[in-house]
């Protein structure tokens, strides 16, 4: 029993924000009554649905960055709980009363195709959209180039970065979103070229004295459950050289 313990304390970096709404490029129908709808780009956030139908049915939307290859959205297994697709699937009940316009909270995922079950009506291209979501830095990176090739490698560089900025820097936002401090590290200068995250960082180093313990161990996640403390520098020095 008994609720949370310790200090509440505001969250001092950039607050999370949709910040572009993204309209399926395509949509298919691999199998009768099942849509997958290709947004074109990789984000991080979650699906908006506009729908209309009878109260008591279930519209379920399975985020996915790949398709396996019936064109159903595949989640990669690796043996363990990665394999779980629940973390990676939005259940909507409908109401019934009329077009319900519906978008979860405190949740998200990463993806580019979105596979929708449970549909009353084939769907348009407003029926689902893509909410991209992460915390809101200023972009004060500069780059011009000749090569389309190079600005393409550029523009997907800052995309997948913003892609695991929620509260920490995560090390995937479609299976574990934790705050891996060895990917922290070599993420830290790449993304400080191309966004204002002075404020994020020193957030996380926060972080990191509440995570640490008083003999100074630090665990290989930050935050923690209590767990990942592996009585090792290794993956927690963060403030270690890159290696070559």
């Amino acid at each position: 029993g008994g609720g949370p313990a310790g200090t509440l304390k505001a969250q001092k970096h950039e607050p999370i924000r949709v910040t572009e709404t993204v309209e399926p490029v395509a949509i298919t129908e691999p199998e009768p009554g099942v849509y997958v709808f290709d947004l074109g780009v990789q984000i991080a956030g979650w699906a908006q649905l506009t729908v209309e139908g009878e109260a008591g049915t279930v519209v379920s939307l399975h985020y996915g960055e790949r398709l396996d290859d019936d064109g159903l959205v595949a989640i990669p297994s690796y043996g363990n709980f990665h394999s779980e697709p629940r973390q990676q699937t939005d259940l909507y009940t409908l109401a019934g009363d009329g077009t319900e316009v519906w978008e979860p909270s405190y949740t998200y995922k990463g993806f580019r195709f979105i596979e929708v079950r449970g549909l009353p009506d084939a769907p348009t291209t407003d029926t689902v959209v893509g909410r991209r979501v992460h915390n809101d830095f200023a972009s004060i990176g500069h780059f011009e180039s000749g090569s389309a090739l190079l600005n393409q490698i550029r523009d997907n560089t800052r995309r997948a970065l913003l892609n695991n900025m929620h509260h920490v820097p995560t090390d995937t936002p479609v299976y574990e979103k934790a705050g891996w401090t060895g990917d922290a590290r070599l993420t830290a200068s790449t993304i400080s070229y191309e966004f204002d995250t002075t404020r994020f960082h020193t957030k996380y180093l926060a972080d990191f004295t509440d995570a640490q313990r008083e003999n100074g161990e630090l665990p290989t996640i930050v935050p923690t459950s209590n767990w990942s403390y592996e009585d090792a520098p290794g993956w927690p020095a963060v403030h270690g050289p890159t290696p070559a």
